[in-house]
């Protein structure tokens, strides 16, 4: 629950330094949250946490499907495939992480952690 209202604060202060809900929130992360995985919003994770987490759902959603409509279907081993998967998700996961870091640096935001305790939140 502390979980909770600590991410509906953070939601808050974002949307009040003018950053749309869609970016404060996107698709992944509310799915994340439905699921029952109380993990912070993008702009409060560490750079890691925002690595793995969209690295690995980009292999799982980018790289099943090509798999399962272009790459068996050509011949292509599944060690590649993977291999393939992985060094797009780390791609994919690279940018979208230094994105983050460089709105929470713009932004001044303090680490999830240290949320509650910051004057500007």
């Amino acid at each position: 629950m502390k979980q909770n209202l600590q991410r509906e604060k953070a939601i808050q202060h974002l949307l009040s330094l003018g950053i749309p809900r869609e970016d404060i929130a996107p698709r992944l992360q509310r799915g994340l949250w439905r699921l029952g995985l109380d993990v912070p919003p993008p702009f409060f994770a560490s750079f890691w946490q925002n690595f793995f987490v969209t690295g690995v759902c980009y292999v799982v959603m980018w790289g099943g499907p090509m798999w399962a409509l272009h790459w068996s279907k050509d011949g292509m081993s599944p060690l590649i495939g993977v291999i393939c998967a992985i060094v797009a998700g780390a791609i994919f996961g690279l940018i979208s992480a230094t994105s983050c870091e460089k709105a929470k640096r713009k932004n001044g935001l303090p680490a999830w952690r240290d949320l509650g305790r910051s004057a500007e939140c």
